[in-house]
């Protein structure tokens, strides 16, 4: 236990004092304002992180023993953590050559290939004669809104646009990227009765590297940030952290003089 508590006093300190070299800040206005979005997540059940790992400090912000002062401190820490991060981000991603970009995309190439995507609108219900009923009335020359408003029964159905052709394993997901544009078909069934028709068609392409860089530079700057950029200050700061003997912790660089980081 005291080991740990060791390891997260040093933790802050190393992310107050890069926050300071780096003229990285968060205000106490700007730490308040994210205690009330964050405790009004938690009431309401939200599972939504405002900043990176937001979910660890959650015990803090909800516990009755831990003072707000405390808790704004501890949320100012995590915000700092956070804007720390995203600059080794920014910082990797200047770094990346258009070379490392062009290797990877000649690694991942079928990962920049965009499939087809048809734009739909569909009605489904659980009564064939239902859906019968819609199709006449679509042929009379009726609005897809007004009768899809009447007879629609699912949330796959309805306009459905930029529809990807996904895993296929539903027979209303095959017969979409069947059939031909503009043309009614149906009814027929899945579990539901339905019937469909194909608006428009976008077929499938593959990016170019240019298109796939802003993409590629990003993954690869995550890369580097977390891996060759915190080593480096994991590094710088476990080397100006001195611990006192008899005390250990992950982040002690050195023995002599109190935990202090400086």
């Amino acid at each position: 236990m005291r080991r740990q508590v060791l390891g997260l006093l040093i933790s802050w300190r190393w992310t107050l004092g890069e926050a300071q070299e780096e003229g990285v800040q968060v205000s106490d206005a700007e730490a308040r304002k994210q205690m009330g979005l964050s405790k009004a997540n938690l009431i309401n059940g939200l599972r939504y992180e405002w900043f990176a790992n937001e979910g660890e400090l959650e015990r803090y912000l909800v516990s009755p023993r831990v003072a707000e002062s405390d808790q704004l401190w501890l949320l100012r820490l995590g915000m700092l953590a956070a804007r720390l991060a995203q600059r080794r981000v920014t910082l990797a991603a200047s770094a990346i050559s258009h070379a490392q970009i062009a290797a990877y995309y000649g690694r991942h190439r079928l990962s920049f290939f965009v499939g087809e995507r048809r734009d739909i609108r569909a009605i489904m219900n659980r009564s064939r004669a239902r859906v019968v009923e819609a199709k006449r009335e679509l042929q009379a020359g009726r609005s897809f809104s007004s009768v899809a408003e009447r007879f629609n029964q699912s949330i796959e159905g309805g306009l459905r646009l930029g529809r990807a052709r996904g895993e296929g394993t539903k027979r209303y997901e095959k017969d979409y990227f069947a059939a031909p544009p503009h043309v009614l078909v149906g009814p027929l069934k899945e579990i539901l009765y339905y019937i469909f028709e194909v608006m428009s068609i976008r077929p499938g392409y593959q990016k170019t590297v240019a298109q796939a860089e802003p993409t590629i530079r990003q993954l690869l700057a995550q890369h580097d940030a977390s891996t060759t950029l915190l080593q480096a200050y994991e590094s710088k700061w476990r080397a100006r952290t001195r611990c006192r003997v008899g005390f250990s912790a992950a982040g002690c660089g050195r023995y002599g003089g109190i935990a202090t980081a400086g």
